[in-house]
């Protein structure tokens, strides 16, 4: 004790007096650093926006509403370019056809099946064929070179001779008659199948 007493003088108790008050003067003011630090980033986070949480499930759809009013009709658009050519057909199921002229001509290029042609009686044509017909159809052709005329004609048709005046060995025959009736040679078109 009587060592204190002989350390213990006004300059060392102020010194310590005042190491004291320093050391309690700087931790108030950390402390009070730290407290505003708080303080100013309460107030810096209160400004910003926070981010969004997740999305939850979509509700479910609602109703499809009426049906608008048709919008009127678009101009026409300009005509496409032509196509290309098809691949040709198969041939025709006719096992024969021909057009025969009023005079009992026709063209073997554009026939098929037909051997030969010949006149008989007023009217009547009579095919020699390359096959065996099971039909015939006749048409009788208007407003050709052989038959300007716009009245329509008559046409018969049958297979066999019959009792015809075609020769033997021919296989079908056609007869026309005009319009009044009367038997005349006309153009016809000729189908057998």
């Amino acid at each position: 004790m009587k060592l204190l007493r002989k350390r213990l003088t006004y300059t060392n108790v102020m010194s310590s007096i005042a190491v004291f008050f320093a050391l309690g003067g700087a931790s108030a003011l950390a402390a009070g650093q730290v407290a505003n630090g708080h303080a100013n980033k309460n107030v810096a986070m209160a400004g910003k926006t926070h981010k969004k949480g997740k999305r939850g499930p979509r509700g479910p759809r609602g109703e499809t509403g009426a049906q608008g009013a048709t919008g009127p009709q678009g101009a026409a658009g300009p005509q496409g370019t032509a196509g290309a050519p098809g691949a040709p057909g198969a041939p025709g199921s006719a096992l024969g056809y021909a057009r025969v002229a009023a005079d009992g001509t026709f063209d073997p290029a554009d026939s098929k099946g037909i051997v030969s042609v010949t006149t008989a009686g007023s009217s009547l044509l009579c095919f020699k064929l390359s096959f065996v017909p099971h039909s015939i159809t006749a048409t009788i052709e208007l407003y050709s070179t052989d038959q300007p005329s716009a009245a329509y004609g008559f046409v018969g048709s049958g297979l066999g001779v019959g009792t015809s005046a075609c020769p033997a060995g021919t296989t079908a025959y056609t007869a026309t008659a005009n319009s009044t009736g009367a038997n005349e040679r006309l153009p016809v078109f000729v189908i057998f199948n």
